[in-house]
């Protein structure tokens, strides 16, 4: 089995509008975001990596950071920005689509929020989710989880990759998560993900396929279907971020979370 750094050399040697994915991250024409570890994650009572929520822009990179494709490897990984730093009350900034400069605060992440509730309900985190115990939560929640992608690599200046440059690396991304599996042992993946992820592209690998079993999980409101992989559990579940949803108060994120931590508690404790 490659390790992860060869797994994501293949993805950066991906072909962008004519040359390798790499050179389009130095030129300033695409970002790409590693999996990030939290640094309690081996600590927590069910170690979570968490799969989904595209990267709508990130870091910017520098011709000076990445001259080769070993050192953007290198730049990648060692990004400044990771979970210590990432879930903070300054939140970071992009470019919007007209050229404006923005900044995304994670307070208003619904992804994020289901992850803290997620936790808080897994003891991991302080209960309730309000803005005092968000940024200074005495348990360190941004410390307790992996936050990866499933594809990882997106516009600079926002935005979601088209179909078909996802289609090019499909292969490469399933190869990658299964890498970052092996490589972080979690107990439990919850892959948090657009529908269609799951169902695969005519001719293409699906991440379906990554699993030792994979079933439709019945008479749920959040959880979409579960499996594993060796021994560790994979729950798909919806978005909490779905177009023409109502998250009034994120009762409803509570409630997904509430479910998604009943099942985590069925299957791992």
């Amino acid at each position: 089995m490659k390790n992860t750094n060869e797994y994501l050399k293949q993805l950066l040697t991906i072909e962008w509008n004519g040359k390798p994915v790499w050179k389009s991250i130095r030129d300033g024409e695409l970002t790409f975001s590693p999996a990030f570890k939290g640094t309690l994650y081996d600590k927590a009572s069910v170690k979570i990596m968490y799969v989904g929520h595209a990267v709508n822009g990130w870091a910017e990179f520098t011709e000076t950071a990445c001259p080769s494709l070993e050192k953007t490897v290198d730049t990648i990984l060692n990004q400044q920005g990771a979970l210590d730093t990432f879930v903070n009350q300054d939140g970071y900034p992009y470019i919007k689509s007209n050229g404006k400069t923005g900044v995304y605060r994670h307070i208003n992440s619904k992804f994020l929020r289901l992850i803290k509730q997620i936790l808080e309900y897994q003891n991991e985190s302080d209960s309730p989710t309000t803005e005092d115990t968000w940024y200074n939560d005495k348990k360190n929640w941004n410390q307790k989880f992996i936050w990866s992608n499933l594809y990882c690599i997106a516009p600079s200046n926002g935005g979601n990759p088209e179909n078909d440059f996802i289609k090019s690396g499909m292969s490469q991304y399933i190869e990658l998560i299964k890498a970052q599996i092996e490589e972080y042992k979690p107990d439990v993946v919850i892959f948090c993900p657009l529908s269609g992820y799951f169902t695969p592209w005519k001719r293409l690998p699906s991440f379906a396929d990554i699993l030792d079993s994979y079933k439709p999980y019945e008479n749920s409101s959040t959880i979409i279907a579960t499996g594993h992989i060796d021994q560790t559990q994979i729950i798909v579940c919806k978005r909490p971020d779905a177009r023409g949803k109502s998250f009034k108060n994120y009762e409803d994120v509570q409630k997904m979370a509430k479910e998604i931590s009943d099942y985590i508690n069925s299957v791992c404790k």
